[in-house]
C-alpha cells in the first residue's frame, strides 16, 4: 500500500508546468525555451491533462484539439521551476490525502521567490476533500526529495543541511532537519546522500539530478566513466554510496552522463539524464545533443517497458540550470477537481 509522498509512477490526474515570459531569466532565449515548453505540453496532452500557469494567458499560443484537457491558469510567477514550489501530494496510513506546501526561497536565497512561494497556496485545482497543509516554517523543494512509495525519502545532505534554507537547523541536530519532512510527508525514514552537486547545479545537489526511484524495487542513477569529466569523482562517489546503502535492497541501474555542456559564457550547465518525468503512459526524457543520448533513452526504455519514451531536447532548459523534471510537477489520481482535467 502506498504511503507518504506518492511516488511518480502512481496514476496521475494532471501535470503542472509554468509558461516562460520576458519578465524571467528566460528573456534572452524566450523563443527557444517557449518552443521547448510547447513540445513538452503537446506531448503530455496526448496522454494526460495539463495545467499551465501563466502570468499573461494571452501569450500562450496553444490552440487546437487534444485528447486531454489543457487548462491555462493565470498566476504571478518569478520563474518556471514548478517542481520546487508546487505542492507535494501525500497519503497517510489511514488513506487520507493532502497537499503539503513547504516554503520556497529559491534554493537558499539565490534569486527572487516571493511570487513562486505563493503558488501552492493559490492554486485552485484540488478537489474539496484534499487537505491543504502549509509548512512555511520549513524550506523544502520538490526536486530535493524522492519517494519509494513505502515511507522512504531519499535526499542529499548538501541541500537539507544548507543553512540558507533552514537557518538554525543543521549538522548539530539532524533530527531538526529531517523531522519536518517525516511529519509533512508521512515518512518513516529520510536518507541523506553525502554526494556533492553536479557542476553548475544551482540547487546545491537536488536528488532528481542524481538518483531516482523508478518503482519500489529500482533506483536509476547518474554515472560517469570519463575520468576527465568534471563530475567524474562526484558520480563515482554516488555509485559507491548507492551500492553500499541499497545494493542488497534495490536493483541499481546506471545512466550515462553526457559530455560537459557549457553555456556561451563558458559556465557549466548541469545536464543529467536522471531528470526525466514519469507520467501515466509516457516518460519525458531529456536529451542533450550528445552521443550518450541514445544509450540513455535505451536504458529508460528497458526500465519502463509499459511506457513510451518521448525525448525532449533539454539544452534550452539547462541554460537556466534545470531540466525536464525541474519544469514539471505531477498530481496523483483523485487530487484534481473535474473542472481542471
Amino acid at each position: 500500500m502506498t504511503k507518504g509522498l506518492i511516488p511518480e509512477w502512481a496514476p496521475q490526474d494532471a501535470v503542472l508546468l509554468a509558461w516562460p515570459d520576458e519578465t524571467m531569466d528566460w528573456a534572452d532565449n524566450l523563443a527557444e525555451i517557449r518552443s521547448c515548453y510547447l513540445l513538452m505540453v503537446r506531448a503530455l496532452l496526448d496522454y494526460v491533462p495539463v495545467i499551465l500557469l501563466a502570468q499573461d494567458t494571452a501569450s500562450v499560443p496553444l490552440r487546437g484539439d487534444y485528447p486531454h484537457r489543457l487548462t491555462v491558469q493565470e498566476m504571478p510567477l518569478n520563474d518556471t521551476w514548478v517542481r520546487d514550489y508546487a505542492s507535494l501530494s501525500v497519503i497517510n496510513d489511514r488513506g487520507e490525502r493532502a497537499v503539503v506546501d513547504y516554503a520556497f526561497n529559491a534554493w537558499g536565497l539565490k534569486f527572487a521567490a516571493d511570487r513562486d512561494n505563493q503558488v501552492a497556496s493559490k492554486l485552485p485545482v484540488f478537489t474539496k476533500d484534499i487537505k491543504r497543509i502549509t509548512r512555511h516554517d520549513y524550506v523544502l523543494e520538490g526536486g530535493a526529495v524522492e519517494s519509494n512509495g513505502e515511507g522512504l525519502i531519499l535526499s542529499t545532505s548538501s541541500v537539507l543541511l544548507d543553512p540558507n534554507r533552514n537557518l538554525g537547523r543543521g549538522e548539530a541536530d539532524v533530527q531538526a532537519i529531517t523531522e519536518p519532512i517525516q511529519e509533512g510527508l508521512h515518512a518513516d525514514r529520510v536518507d541523506m546522500l553525502e554526494v556533492s552537486p553536479l557542476e553548475g547545479d544551482d540547487t546545491d545537489g537536488h536528488i532528481d539530478t542524481l538518483a531516482r526511484f523508478c518503482d519500489d524495487e529500482t533506483i536509476v542513477y547518474a554515472s560517469c566513466s570519463d575520468e576527465g569529466h568534471p563530475d567524474y569523482h562526484t558520480l563515482r562517489k554516488l555509485d559507491e554510496e548507492l551500492h553500499r546503502l541499497y545494493g542488497e535492497r534495490y536493483r541499481l541501474v546506471a545512466l550515462p552522463t553526457p559530455e560537459v555542456k557549457r553555456d556561451t559564457d563558458g559556465s557549466a550547465m548541469p545536464a543529467s539524464y536522471a531528470n526525466f518525468l514519469i507520467t501515466n503512459s509516457i516518460i519525458l526524457a531529456p536529451t542533450y545533443r550528445d552521443r550518450a543520448d541514445d544509450e540513455a533513452l535505451s536504458t529508460l526504455r528497458d526500465l519502463f517497458p509499459e511506457r513510451k519514451i518521448v525525448p525532449v531536447d533539454a539544452i534550452p532548459l539547462i541554460r537556466q540550470h534545470g531540466s525536464i523534471h525541474c519544469a514539471t510537477m505531477q498530481f496523483p489520481e483523485g487530487f484534481i477537481d473535474e473542472e481542471y482535467k
